[in-house]
C-alpha cells in the first residue's frame, strides 16, 4: 500500500546514503504514481491535483538530493517526466482555484457576467485536466511502475575512490547547500514580485529537503520547517494573487466579449488591492531580524546534529500535507 506521509520514514542517521536514496525513491515516486493515477480521471477531485502537484515537487526533491547515486540517462529521464507531471498540474489547479473563486461570486451575486465567465473557466479547467490523462496513459504504457523498481536497483555510490558516506554526513552537506541560496535571496530587497518569487522558490527546494533529511536534528523538524512552513503559505498567497492578475490580464487580451471583459477588469482590480494587502502584512512580518534568527537556529540545529545518536530513527511517520 502506497505510504502518504511528508516525513521519510525508516533512515537511520549511519545508513549509507544509498541506502536512505533507495527508501526515498521508492516513497515518493510510488505517491506520485498514486496521485497522477487518482488525478487522471475526467472529472478528479481537486484535492487529488493539489496532493499530485505536491507529490512532484516531493520526487523532484529526492532525485536532486541523490542525484549523484542514480544513473544519468534514467535520472534525466525521471527529472523530464516529472516535470511534464508538474506543469499539467500547475495548470489544472491554477484554473480549478480561479473557477471556484467565479464560483463564489456567482453565488453571492446573481450576476449573468459570472456566470457567464464560470461557464469559460469550466471548459479552460476541462481542458487543462486533459494533458493530467494523457501523460498517465503514456506512462502506464511505458509500464511506470517498474521503471522505479529499475531506477531503485540501479542506486548507488559511483565515487569509487571514496568512501560511501553516512545518511547524516550527505544529509548536513546537501541541507549546507541548499540554505546559501535561501538566505542570500531572504535578505535582498523583496519590494518586487519577481524576488520575493525567487525566495518562494529557494525556500521551497530547502523546505521539501528537510523533509527528506530531518532526521539530523529534531530542531529542524521541530522549530524551523514550521517557520519554513509559515513563510511559504504567505509567499504562497501573494504568487497566487499575482498568478491570477497574469491570467486575467491574458484573457484580456484574447476575449472579445465584452461582458466577460467586464467582469476580468473588476477581478483585476480586486485581485491587485488584495495583493497590496498581502505584500504590506508579509513586508511588516518578514525582516531582516528574523532572517538571522532563522539562519542562526538552521546551523546550530546542523551542528548539534550529531547528539541524535546513530541509534536512533532518523524520522517517523507523519501523515501527507503540502
Amino acid at each position: 500500500m502506497v505510504q502518504k506521509r511528508k516525513w521519510l520514514d525508516g533512515v537511520r542517521l549511519d545508513d549509507p546514503v544509498s541506502s536512505a536514496a533507495r527508501q526515498a525513491l521508492e516513497q515518493r515516486l510510488e505517491l506520485v504514481w498514486h496521485y497522477l493515477n487518482r488525478a487522471s480521471d475526467h472529472a478528479p477531485e481537486p484535492e487529488d491535483v493539489h496532493q499530485l502537484r505536491v507529490s512532484v515537487r516531493r520526487a523532484m526533491a529526492v532525485i536532486e538530493a541523490y542525484g549523484d547515486l542514480l544513473p544519468g540517462k534514467r535520472r534525466e529521464w525521471f527529472a523530464k517526466k516529472l516535470k511534464k507531471i508538474r506543469k499539467a498540474a500547475n495548470d489544472s489547479r491554477d484554473l480549478e482555484v480561479l473557477r471556484r473563486r467565479v464560483e463564489e461570486r456567482a453565488v453571492n451575486e446573481p450576476h449573468e457576467g459570472w456566470k457567464h465567465l464560470l461557464k469559460r473557466l469550466k471548459r479552460l479547467s476541462d481542458k487543462a485536466q486533459r494533458p493530467i490523462a494523457a501523460i498517465a496513459k503514456r506512462l502506464y504504457q511505458r509500464d511506470f511502475e517498474k521503471k522505479i523498481e529499475q531506477l531503485i536497483d540501479r542506486v548507488g555510490w559511483r565515487q569509487e575512490q571514496l568512501p560511501e558516506p553516512e545518511f547524516a554526513e550527505a544529509a548536513r552537506q546537501r541541507l549546507r547547500q541548499l540554505a546559501e541560496p535561501f538566505f542570500t535571496a531572504a535578505r535582498s530587497d523583496l519590494h518586487q514580485i519577481e524576488t520575493l518569487h525567487n525566495v518562494r522558490i529557494a525556500g521551497k527546494r530547502l523546505r521539501y529537503a528537510i523533509e527528506i533529511f530531518a532526521g539530523v536534528s529534531p530542531a529542524l523538524r521541530g522549530e524551523i520547517y514550521p517557520r519554513m512552513e509559515d513563510l511559504q503559505e504567505r509567499l504562497g498567497q501573494i504568487n497566487d494573487h499575482a498568478s491570477a492578475i497574469g491570467s486575467y490580464a491574458t484573457w484580456l487580451g484574447e476575449w472579445n466579449d465584452p461582458e466577460l471583459i467586464d467582469m476580468l477588469e473588476r477581478l483585476v482590480v480586486e485581485e491587485k488591492g488584495t495583493l497590496g494587502e498581502r505584500l504590506r502584512e508579509f513586508h511588516e512580518w518578514w525582516t531582516l531580524a528574523q532572517a538571522d534568527t532563522l539562519e542562526e537556529q538552521f546551523h546550530r540545529a546542523l551542528q548539534t546534529c550529531d547528539d541524535a545518536g546513530a541509534e536512533t530513527p532518523a524520522t517517523h511517520a507523519n501523515s501527507a500535507s503540502s
